[in-house]
């Protein structure tokens, strides 16, 4: 055989060998330095920042989720609600008490270089939990006098408490009474000892000595007037609708959740981004009947859109999946509320 001919043929088989070696080594390597900026790739969103808004069905339902950041070798994860640091790493596994809570996910570098995803932890209580949904307009006391809240299953609880810790894993609560009033209504009353201003977390207690989460309580020297028809959060944070993925984007909303709003109007406050088109659709766990039909959405529809949670739609809800969806193209959720 030619010399030239065996040279070559020995060259492309040393080749081949060296390609098929090369695509072999599939272990990823991080090729940022910590001098870099960081950069959460999971979860993704292409606004940068943007908002993340995870769900837990009931307080013993763990939050579990991820973040991948690079540089990964500089950076760490820490993930705070309502301002407070609850947990440092990769994947989180916690469980929270009921309430909503404002989540922020940062990745810092070893050089102090910093970036975050941002948005709303909502854990919904049991329905026989005893709980005080969030009102509208946020819930707001004056130091040394009443507050009142309104809610499910109040004459449960034996003991109110405030801490500014939000695992209540300190020592001891800032405050606890026994000392309240529950009216023929259910709304529960007392009084708040002169507290210094902030955001203090309000927890029940019942005759077991179980802690019950019940959202925050800003102590303000003025607090706002709360509105003549003051609405109650059910959900709040920012869903954007998509029914054409698959799976498709949907805001859930629980049996628990919609439970206080029997016989109550709900209020669905919406944005509208520029789409191809806007549809909105309110309907049961398994899509199998219609709380509201499927309509058109444009910038003559009324926002917030409101409907009736009559006995109707709270059969279809607890009938089919004990959850109703809010679902469509085009609109972006923003709030869910009654009143």
């Amino acid at each position: 055989m030619n010399i030239l001919i065996m040279k070559k043929i020995l060259f492309f088989a040393a080749l081949a060998v060296l390609t098929f070696t090369a695509c072999e080594n599939n272990t990823p390597f991080d090729t940022q330095s910590e001098d870099d900026d960081p950069i959460i790739l999971r979860p993704y969103n292409e606004s940068g920042t943007g908002s993340y808004n995870p769900v837990c069905a009931n307080p013993d339902e763990a939050y579990y989720d991820s973040v991948i950041a690079i540089p990964t070798n500089y950076t760490t994860v820490n993930w705070y609600l309502d301002g407070q640091k609850v947990y440092t790493g990769y994947k989180i596994n916690m469980c929270f008490p009921a309430g909503h809570y404002k989540l922020i996910m940062e990745a810092v570098t070893t050089k102090g270089k910093r970036t975050e995803r941002w948005g709303t932890l909502t854990v919904n209580p049991y329905a026989t939990d005893p709980y005080a949904p969030l009102p509208a307009g946020g819930r707001f006391g004056a130091p040394g006098k009443p507050v009142t809240l309104s809610g499910n299953n109040l004459d449960l609880v034996k003991e109110v408490l405030l801490s500014n810790n939000l695992m209540f894993d300190d020592a001891t609560p800032l405050f606890s009474t026994s000392e309240f009033i529950l009216d023929g209504e259910g709304r529960l009353t007392f009084t708040l000892p002169e507290l210094a201003e902030g955001t203090y977390q309000l927890r029940f207690k019942d005759a077991d000595g179980k802690l019950y989460g019940s959202e925050a309580l800003v102590v303000t020297n003025d607090p706002p007037e709360p509105p003549v028809s003051e609405e109650t959060i059910i959900w709040e944070g920012s869903c954007e609708l998509n029914w054409e993925v698959d799976p498709p984007v949907t805001l859930q909303l629980t049996a628990a959740m919609l439970a206080p709003a029997a016989g109550k109007t709900i209020y669905v406050y919406y944005e509208l981004p520029e789409a191809t088109y806007h549809n909105l659709r309110i309907t049961s766990n398994w899509w199998g009947q219609d709380l509201v039909a499927q309509m058109d959405v444009n910038d003559q529809t009324p926002n917030p859109f409101s409907f009736v949670y009559d006995e109707r739609c709270q059969n279809i809800v607890t009938s089919e999946g004990d959850a109703a969806l809010i679902v469509g193209f085009g609109e972006t959720i923003t709030k869910v509320t009654y009143k």
